[in-house]
């Protein structure tokens, strides 16, 4: 999986009592909301890497309805994950409130199109969003700060590969900075008898 590194570059806020974030907090000026799109076989991965840092109880994730994406279940489009950060964590911001947008809609092609054209693209909508259910019905239109794919970017720049909201655009990945995060392995699981019956 290819991430571009996107520097958390915001000041370090002091967020107060460790409760988890409302969505009025979230949604506020004192959170730092960061939108990451792309790779869906990655998404506990990558939101891990987030998580792995929020100080205990302050973490709250709200994901998509039915109604928020076009045929998509809920929980499958996306989801933010919320929370205050360690005084001491992997993206040095003490005591940050942080929202993390991670869009896996549309895999690995909305991870690179939207970053490298700079195109905006279906988000969460924090006034969509319940504190009671955990849950937003509705999107509005965003530039991730960063993408997450599978393979290389240029390789999503054959017509095959293109994402349909695309169809015809020249994928630009010269102001991309891409590093390998991860090494994800895909494979076809058998059952022991269709193993057998293949020998």
């Amino acid at each position: 999986m290819k991430l571009r590194i996107l520097a958390l570059a915001a000041a370090a806020l002091t967020a107060g009592q460790a409760n988890a974030l409302t969505v009025a907090q979230a949604s506020s000026a004192q959170t730092l909301n960061v939108y990451v799109s792309g790779a869906s076989a990655l998404k506990a991965a990558i939101g891990g890497l987030f998580t792995q840092n929020c100080k205990p109880a302050t973490r709250h994730d709200y994901i998509n309805t039915g109604a928020a994406y076009s045929n998509a279940a809920e929980g499958t489009a996306e989801t933010i994950y919320t929370c205050e950060f360690n005084a001491v964590n992997d993206f040095n911001l003490p005591n940050q409130q942080v929202a993390f947008h991670k869009r896996d809609a549309g895999g690995s092609g909305q991870g690179v199109y939207p970053v490298g054209n700079n195109t905006a693209i279906e988000f969460l909508d924090w006034s969509t969003c319940s504190d009671s259910t955990l849950k937003c019905t509705g999107t509005s239109l965003r530039t991730p700060d960063a993408g997450a794919s599978d393979v290389e970017p240029s390789m999503f720049a054959a017509p095959a590969n293109t994402p349909p909201e695309f169809a015809g655009a020249t994928l630009d990945t010269s102001g991309m900075t891409v590093k390998p995060l991860f090494q994800t392995a895909f494979g076809l699981a058998v059952s022991n008898a269709l193993y057998i019956k293949l020998q």
